[in-house]
């Protein structure tokens, strides 16, 4: 995963999750069976290491230098202007996401909800401060409260190769569907994307916000967040983001319509649920973009794997945030990534 700014929590317990790299402007952290917290800007990294270990090397350094290895309560600081790593002092209260044992504090992560933009109330034709669930856009049309697609042969979704409005919500610019690695557009304003990994120029079913996704073949995908949200699953705050998609929202639009000022913060869970059991395992990655620079990613996400927080600012003067879902280059296999909670926080509720 790439970090340029913001805060993330890492909590790597299996196995498979050893050797998880974490790169962010200043530093690039390797995860060796550990729980950590990673706060980057353009001026300085710091790790801060709850449980297990970590190694941590400059991305500049030389192929022969051996990368600092540091342990539970232990921290390291890089600024952008040296070439070293020193140690600081250990602080976990600086992330409130993680418990003083470096459990991950969901309740925190997720509380924030009431204080910002609901992205899910948004996606579903709300305005952010709503509870609007159970609707999908279509990403071929634009089509807002679009009705779910229940056949899964019609479930598979060819790419036009363009940028598409949506026309009823003001909150959305647009959908699209990727349909090439190079030059994608991803807002109104002509901006465009390369880099991404599409091995297909197509998408699986609509972006679906909220509640239990009711069609064939999410049955897996339905019952994970179903666990997720047990007293009220009808109403889980969650965005079924399947590869291959990107949305992109107007924050002009939406700061104008609540009045809001100041900076934003984008913050949710991401993660990927395997939607069929037998299915051929597939990755995913995550990207989110800022007027189309990328701000962050997860790359080659499992099925199953645990849940990454995301969180970073969105500075005034910045109006579009997108979101995309690609197949990581290995065709459309499962690629089901579900994002919990996703909001935008206005300054003063961060």
């Amino acid at each position: 995963i790439r970090l340029h700014t913001g805060k993330l929590v890492g909590i790597c317990e299996t196995e498979s999750s050893k050797g998880f790299l974490v790169r962010t402007p200043h530093m690039d952290i390797t995860d060796l069976g550990t729980r950590f917290g990673i706060d980057a800007d353009a001026d300085a990294t710091e790790v801060h290491v709850f449980e297990g270990e970590v190694e941590a090397h400059r991305p500049d350094a030389s192929t022969d230098t051996q990368p600092m290895r540091f342990v539970a309560n232990q921290s390291a600081r890089t600024l952008a202007d040296t070439d070293t790593i020193t140690r600081i002092d250990h602080d976990t209260d600086r992330f409130a996401a993680v418990n003083h044992d470096g459990s991950l504090n969901r309740s925190v992560l997720l509380a924030r909800t009431d204080a910002g933009l609901d992205i899910v109330d948004i996606i579903a034709g709300g305005d952010g401060r709503g509870a609007s669930r159970m609707r999908g856009i279509h990403p071929q049309t634009g089509e807002q409260n679009a009705e779910p697609i229940l056949e899964y042969s019609a479930s598979f979704l060819d790419s036009h190769g363009g940028y598409t409005p949506v026309q009823a919500n003001p909150f959305i610019d647009g959908i699209f569907i990727p349909h090439t690695a190079e030059e994608v557009q991803v807002d109104s304003s002509g901006r465009t994307v390369s880099g991404l990994d599409v091995s297909t120029p197509r998408s699986f079913q609509l972006l679906w916000a909220g509640g239990l996704m009711p069609f064939a073949g999410s049955q897996d995908v339905v019952e994970g967040v179903a666990r997720m949200y047990p007293e009220q699953p009808q109403q889980a705050p969650v965005l079924y983001f399947i590869s291959n998609k990107g949305v992109t929202l107007d924050l002009d639009s939406l700061r104008e319509h609540h009045g809001v000022r100041g900076t934003l913060t984008f913050r949710t869970l991401v993660q990927s649920i395997a939607s069929l059991e037998n299915s051929r395992s597939g990755t995913a990655d995550f990207l989110c973009l800022v007027d189309g620079n990328e701000v962050a990613e997860i790359r080659d996400m499992k099925q199953g794997s645990d849940p990454m927080p995301i969180a970073f600012r969105i500075e005034p003067t910045q109006r579009f945030l997108t979101l995309i879902v690609t197949d990581s280059g290995d065709q459309l296999h499962s690629d089901w990534v579900v994002l919990d909670r996703p909001v935008l926080e206005p300054e003063a509720a961060n």
